[in-house]
């Protein structure tokens, strides 16, 4: 026997308008209310007509995804698995779906997202990266279309959530410094990424408080090697993101070098804690995925009233 609405309104004690409100995200309903309706649909097996509910919303009840410029560097890279971990947590929540956009250069991403947003395929974007001279950052702003940055941005009416990157680069500093290191490098990737330069300047704060000197390589890549000659002036690393930092553990250990690493996890990690020279500060970034989604929502909602 089919399963109604009627079935989970009357398990729950509301009416069937109620039920329907909720499976339609009304802002008027209690969270309480929520999940008591939500418990009953489970209960009963009610499982809503989504292709029935957009066209009656005129929602697409999904959420927009953008990735950086597909590498195999962005696959090893643990941030966005994180991440999207806490940002499906939140939006399943929602009865949301999750629709990624990515592709091997900027043209191709742009063109999907093109798609997304003229197609009427998401009600919202979430950027995986913050970057000021972005394309597509810029075309979803002039579309009007609610959404969120996983980073920082300076644009003024631009939503974004993000990690203090410029504290976390000046307490890990800090802390080789009290240490008893005194030379100690910054290495890191893009500079057109905000987390690299934040964290750099974090870094520069620390050293320059204890009057040291800087040592700074920006723009390297995963797959690019470091100068043997560039460890003879060092005495200790902070290196930008842990795909880099295990990057170059292994090439000084290749080359017999071992300097204590200082680094930045997406995630608490035992291993890593088991590493002798290695040291990373959490970061939690499933923690900045449920908060994007939760900002994003508040924005949509807003749109809807």
């Amino acid at each position: 026997m089919k399963v109604t609405i009627k079935d989970v309104a009357k398990l729950a004690g509301v009416s069937p308008a109620t039920v329907s409100r909720v499976i339609g995200d009304h802002p008027a309903i209690t969270k309480k209310t929520q999940q008591k309706v939500r418990e009953a649909m489970k209960e009963v097996g009610y499982y809503p007509n989504l292709n029935a509910r957009r066209l009656a919303s005129k929602k697409a009840h999904a959420l927009g995804i953008v990735l950086p410029t597909e590498t195999d560097n962005f696959y090893q890279n643990p941030f966005f698995p994180t991440v999207l971990r806490g940002i499906n947590n939140r939006a399943s929540r929602k009865e949301y779906a999750l629709q990624l956009s990515m592709g091997h250069t900027v043209e191709e991403r742009l063109d999907h997202v093109r798609k997304m947003v003229y197609g009427m395929q998401v009600d919202g974007i979430i950027f995986l990266y913050a970057n000021k001279n972005d394309k597509i950052i810029q075309f979803v702003r002039q579309a009007n279309m609610p959404y969120v940055i996983i980073g920082y941005s300076e644009v003024d009416s631009e939503a974004f959530v993000d990690n203090d990157n410029h504290l976390a680069g000046y307490e890990v500093t800090k802390e080789l410094i009290d240490k008893g290191y005194q030379r100690i490098g910054y290495l890191g990737t893009d500079g057109d990424f905000t987390f690299v330069n934040f964290r750099k300047e974090g870094y520069a704060k620390a050293m320059k408080e204890a009057g040291l000197e800087e040592k700074v390589t920006l723009g390297l890549t995963i797959d690019q090697e470091v100068s043997p000659t560039w460890w003879d002036g060092v005495d200790s690393l902070v290196i930008a993101d842990e795909l880099l930092a295990q990057r170059v553990a292994w090439q000084m250990l290749e080359s017999g070098v071992q300097l204590p690493i200082y680094s930045f996890s997406s995630y608490h990690n035992p291993l890593y804690e088991n590493s002798r020279f290695m040291t990373f500060k959490n970061m939690d970034a499933q923690s900045l995925g449920r908060q994007a989604v939760d900002i994003l929502f508040k924005s949509l909602n807003k749109k809807s009233k």
